[in-house]
């Protein structure tokens, strides 16, 4: 009898929904993975959410313990902000026995320890965020978010988008997975939320230790392309026969002095 598939969990970024991801759950599906999308708690409500990075590790800690406990290895997903919550949950989930087999970062936000997402970046809001009254607010999303996008799609998910707590970049994170287990890092090239040269950025100053793969896609490959992305999965999952042809696969880390882009409207080389 073939071997059970690990299980997939996805870890959603700020500003999105479910829904936003449905597309790559399907995929991931029709290759036979089973999959689940954690809602987190920082994004989607109109009141703050107090520490709501300490919630949203909860959050995802339980939904890998769920799998885990029940013998399942468990590949996890993790989008933007999602990154930073999903780093921390994964804490002891190494493989012995059941575990976390690999973490696949799409175009994910990451910390060293000890620092917060917001002094990562030098106090600032990318231009297209509001700060107001304590939550994130996303301007511009259909060109920032879903630029790759069909017009039809792209203003569908950004007529879905949320805010999230602002609280969820002001607290710090105590763990790092990438010493402990696989990790691939997915850098999207048309990405306008986290250009490419602020992805190469952040890689380089948490000394991340993984494969970087490159999609030709905006922020959001989850709805622009889920079948590929889903196929990177499989492939990292251990599928030898996975389609990623148009997939950049294994590159290694180019050091980056400069500050992030966003900041600077500049590219790094």
């Amino acid at each position: 009898m073939a071997a059970q598939k690990p299980y997939v969990v996805i870890a959603m970024g700020s500003f999105q929904t479910p829904w936003h991801y449905e597309r790559l759950k399907t995929s991931l599906e029709i290759l036979g993975y089973d999959a689940s999308i954690i809602n987190l708690p920082s994004t989607g409500g109109w009141t703050v959410v107090p520490e709501a990075l300490t919630k949203d590790t909860v959050e995802i800690r339980r939904a890998l313990a769920r799998q885990i406990d029940a013998g399942r290895d468990v590949v996890l997903v993790a989008h933007s902000q999602g990154g930073v919550g999903a780093s921390a949950a994964t804490k002891g989930y190494g493989k012995i026995g059941p575990g976390v087999v690999h973490i696949v970062f799409v175009a994910a936000f990451l910390l060293e320890p000890g620092i917060t997402a917001i002094e990562k970046v030098g106090g600032n809001e990318a231009p297209w965020l509001e700060n107001k009254n304590g939550l994130q607010i996303p301007h511009r999303a259909r060109d920032i978010l879903y630029n790759d996008l069909p017009d039809d799609l792209a203003e569908k998910a950004a007529s879905l988008v949320v805010p999230n707590s602002r609280t969820v970049v002001e607290q710090t994170i105590d763990y790092v997975p990438w010493n402990d287990i696989p990790c691939t890092y997915v850098i999207c090239e048309k990405d306008r939320a986290l250009l490419p040269a602020v992805s190469q950025w952040l890689l380089s100053s948490v000394s991340f230790v993984g494969e970087i793969v490159r999609m030709d896609a905006g922020h959001s490959p989850f709805l622009s392309m889920p079948d590929r992305l889903a196929a990177l999965v499989g492939h990292l999952a251990g599928e030898k026969n996975a389609d990623v042809e148009g997939i950049k696969l294994g590159e290694t880390i180019h050091e980056v002095q400069k500050g992030p882009g966003w900041l600077k409207q500049e590219v790094l080389e």
